[in-house]
């Protein structure tokens, strides 16, 4: 009887040489194309790109305050209505006057009597003096009138100091706005009794409003580390549903310090607000744009890859094979995106056919009519890609990638 590895073998004779039969000449039992990857390349642009950078802000009111009392009492009338705008000096708030108008009369009165006093004192100091030159008082009586002439001069301005403090406190029962804007809800009903110190209320001034983002550090040392220029930046924003906001405003100032956790400093911006269309506490899409060409270097967004050790991308060199190129990308502009370094003006990069591309590797180049020739020129095989928008918002060649987080 034939063993089991003899009755197998035939079989497996049969099968080995269909396999090898299968092999083609030049290639892998594995590989299904023969020769080398074809690729289609696009070089790389240089333009010159306008000053345009898009950072996610939150607005703030520029002047807000809590409104509280003063002085204490009975709250006896809220002269503005919840939310309603006012004006600097509108009365908002009053407290009970009777007993700071008493105070006040009390105050004058015992200033009244301070200086009586004191025109006495003065009279009685006038009398020894006269005796002292006729030797006819003592030195002791002279002293005793003219410390008693100080002691009533100094109670007449303890006086005049008490009737000014009554007069504040009067005054303090009236809570005015001390800026332009509008009131928020009210702490207090009428008819509560208001300790020192207690909120009340709060006004928010919202014309002009301002307008809080991040600036990357590198962003800020390329265009407004020396604040030239800064009064040319226009500031617009974009709101939560999409719609570009009416006015545009200016940077008004940037934070003392860099924030070391982020990299990026504080920027402050004012708009004019006269609508109130802007309240604070929005999240919005803060547009610079600089009177600033700034060249630039361009490639297709398909041509960019990325692994482990950061942004890369294949050019075909002059010998027709496939080279690793490490580089720093910027922003997108229509369906290119900026490249910082790593690349040169004239370079291709291999925007298809990228996975079979490995460092070294020779690569065929398609041609005008669809064909595979080594080095060919172009990448006219396929749909061109068009070309990118100089006018596209939110572009720089700074090199920091755009984040649409909310701060």
């Amino acid at each position: 009887m034939l063993s089991t590895a003899a009755r197998l073998l035939p079989a497996f004779v049969f099968a080995l040489a269909t396999v090898v039969g299968c092999e083609r000449p030049g290639g892998s039992l594995f590989d299904g194309q023969q020769g080398p990857p074809r690729v289609l390349t696009a070089p790389v642009v240089e333009r010159e790109l306008a000053f345009r950078r898009q950072f996610p802000g939150l607005t703030l009111a520029r002047r807000q305050v809590q409104l509280v009392a003063p002085v204490p009492g009975f709250l006896v009338e809220q002269s503005a209505a919840d939310g309603a705008f006012v004006q600097s000096g509108d009365a908002l708030y009053q407290v009970r006057r009777a007993r700071y108008e008493a105070e006040l009369e009390r105050a004058v009165g015992e200033l009244a009597a301070a200086r009586a006093a004191l025109d006495n004192a003065e009279v009685a100091l006038g009398r020894q003096e006269a005796l002292w030159r006729d030797r006819n008082t003592s030195e002791a009586d002279l002293l005793d009138a003219r410390a008693d002439r100080d002691e009533a001069a100094a109670a007449v301005t303890e006086a005049e100091a008490a009737v000014e403090l009554a007069r504040i406190s009067l005054a303090d029962t009236q809570i005015d706005a001390p800026f332009a804007g509008q009131l928020g809800r009210s702490a207090v009903s009428t008819g509560s009794y208001l300790n020192v110190g207690e909120p009340v209320g709060s006004l928010v001034q919202l014309d002009p409003i301002q307008v809080r983002f991040e600036i990357p550090e590198r962003v800020y040392l390329s265009h407004f580390g020396d604040l030239s220029g800064i009064d040319r930046v226009r500031v617009g924003l974009l709101l939560a549903d999409g719609e570009p906001f009416a006015g545009s405003g200016r940077i008004a100032f940037f934070d003392n310090r860099v924030e070391s956790a982020t990299g990026s400093i504080a920027t402050f911006a004012e708009l004019p607000n006269p609508q109130h269309r802007l309240r604070p506490g929005m999240y919005v899409k803060v547009l610079l744009e600089r009177d600033l060409r700034i060249p630039s270097l361009l490639i297709p967004q398909a041509a960019l890859l990325t692994d482990q050790l950061g942004d890369y991308v294949y050019i075909v060199d002059a010998d027709g094979r496939a080279q690793r190129r490490d580089v720093s990308v910027g922003q997108t502009v229509d369906a290119h995106i900026v490249v910082t370094a790593g690349l040169a003006a004239g370079d291709r990069v291999a925007r298809s056919g990228l996975q079979r591309l490995r460092p070294g590797i020779a690569v065929d180049v398609a041609d005008a009519d669809g064909a595979a020739g080594a080095g060919a020129d172009d990448n006219a095989g396929s749909k061109p890609e068009p070309a990118p928008d100089p006018k596209q918002p939110a572009t720089d060649a700074d090199g920091e990638a755009q984040q649409e987080q909310q701060p």
